[in-house]
């Protein structure tokens, strides 16, 4: 099978093998007489961190991915533009800025050993943009999951009216009416 994800434009010669971080989704709950009210105002992304192999590229795959991260964080730090991190399995388009490289063997450098014969890679990004409607998909499956657990069903009090007129027409005694009934068909202070 052949890989589908791409960082800055670079085919993968393999998937990422694991992914960590993410996103949150921003919210906040009072408690009122009638329940909860709970509001949601956005979203924040972890950093992405994305595991990998180069597989039997080996290390003169390593070489060249080297190379071209060097590249990247070059243009990234005298102010280049975010790269795409896209990976269509996932439905996923994110803009990007690279915060590290490294290897799986070593947490903060990229470990060059020609004993490896599978050298790993992993990526830690920095998320700028969402292009591929995984923040928008998150906040429905959170929605969806909140009000389960708030145990919200609609109803034809909180949800769409439609026809709002028909709800009015169907009263056929006015407040008034009413209240003369219950005190005998007279109104206080009238004849």
């Amino acid at each position: 099978m052949m890989a589908t994800a791409m960082f800055a434009g670079v085919p993968f010669r393999i998937n990422p093998t694991a992914v960590k971080g993410g996103f949150r989704v921003k919210s906040k709950t009072t408690k009122t007489i009638g329940g909860k009210v709970v509001q949601i105002y956005g979203t924040t992304w972890d950093d992405l961190v994305v595991e990998g192999s180069f597989g039997k590229g080996g290390a003169a795959e390593q070489d060249a991915f080297l190379a071209r991260i060097e590249g990247l964080i070059d243009e990234q730090v005298d102010g280049g533009d975010p790269v795409r991190f896209v990976w269509p399995g996932r439905n996923w388009d994110l803009h990007v800025f690279l915060k590290s490289y490294s290897s799986k063997e070593s947490e903060n450098a990229v470990v060059r050993d020609p004993t490896i014969v599978a050298p790993t890679w992993v990526l830690k990004l920095f998320v700028v943009e969402d292009n591929g409607g995984l923040v928008t998909g998150a906040k429905s499956t959170f929605l969806e999951h909140l009000s389960v657990g708030l145990g919200w069903k609609q109803t034809e009090y909180n949800g769409p009216l439609g026809d709002a007129t028909g709800l009015f027409n169907s009263a056929t005694t006015s407040t008034t009416d009413t209240a003369a009934t219950r005190h005998g068909g007279a109104r206080r202070g009238g004849t």
